[in-house]
């Protein structure tokens, strides 16, 4: 009697154990896993809304289907002129998910601020919200976050940004030389376009920016003097943002990186071409003594010479 009663207190242990364990690996399955990578490209990316009557279809081939952007950050864009009445403007983004063109939705956001980057929810929390102008250009940029919450900026300009055509390349630059880069634009922008210079010495590790000093449809910008042997790599870009220290593709609108290869130089070392040969002066009374290895001319002259 004394072992039954031991091995009944004992089976409640064990029956515990293994509900446990069952609980545990049904939760595993019933709880989603976050889901990483990007938004299935064939889905397409959509902004319906008001402005054009909430069509939402899988290749509208619009200016409120986004296409996807494959280099740098991975992202969606778009740009339209808005022809309807200015104020505010619902939308969500959206993409197709098994049939489904409303299957995936960000949204939630009924406060968008242009010329910044807007928080969007992953789900249906209602109508984003944007206040937009007649006769405006908006560039709207979507990063790819996956199937979760994301970031997308809506950059204004008064009229169609203009083309970045293209980006000098310099030449003979040697240590310590600044080098001036020139950039032709396809016409004159609108005001609030702003051309930047993004510029690297070491593969993108790390990078500066310039702003291009613009003049109608040119500018230049000006990459300081660097070290002999460095290779520069740099690329031009457009924005209505400005002091930009991060999240650089987010925030470009249009760009010239020649075809994705970038533009560079070669940093030299002094030349040693432009030697000085001789040297005179009238009050002398003697040759000049050139070193050229120290750098210096040596030069006797009459006692009484003003050496000033």
């Amino acid at each position: 009697m004394r072992k039954y009663l031991r091995i009944k207190a004992a089976m409640p242990f064990f029956a515990q154990i293994i509900v446990a364990n069952f609980l545990f690996i049904l939760i595993l399955f019933l709880i989603p896993a976050k889901v990483t990578g990007q938004i299935h490209e064939p889905d397409g990316l959509r902004m319906p809304g008001d402005w054009n009557g909430w069509s939402n279809t899988l290749n509208m081939e619009g200016p409120f289907d986004l296409n996807k952007v494959n280099t740098g950050t991975a992202r969606w864009q778009t740009s339209f002129e808005f022809t309807g009445t200015t104020g505010a403007q619902a939308f969500k983004f959206v993409s197709t998910s098994f049939g489904n063109d409303w299957g995936n939705q960000w949204s939630g956001n009924a406060a968008v601020s242009l010329d910044a980057l807007n928080n969007f929810q992953f789900g249906d929390f209602g109508n984003n919200s944007v206040t937009i102008n007649n006769g405006n250009w908006y560039t709207v940029i979507f990063e790819d976050s996956g199937y979760g919450n994301t970031r997308a900026i809506f950059m204004e300009t008064s009229a169609e940004p203009v083309d970045l055509n293209s980006l000098s390349v310099p030449v003979d630059i040697v240590q310590n030389e600044a080098a001036e880069v020139t950039l032709t634009l396809s016409a004159n922008p609108s005001t609030e376009e702003i051309f930047y210079l993004r510029y690297t010495t070491d593969n993108w590790s790390t990078s500066s920016l310039l702003t291009f000093s613009m003049t109608g449809s040119s500018g230049t910008a000006s990459i300081p003097g660097q070290d002999a042997g460095k290779t520069v790599s740099y690329y031009a870009f457009s924005s209505t943002v400005s002091g930009i220290t991060t999240d650089f593709d987010l925030y470009t609108i249009k760009l010239n990186n020649n075809a994705g290869a970038n533009y560079s130089y070669s940093v030299a070392g002094l030349s040693s071409d432009a030697e000085i040969l001789t040297f005179t002066l009238a009050e002398q009374t003697g040759a000049a003594v050139i070193n050229s290895a120290a750098a210096t001319v040596a030069v006797e002259v009459a006692n009484g010479t003003d050496l000033s």
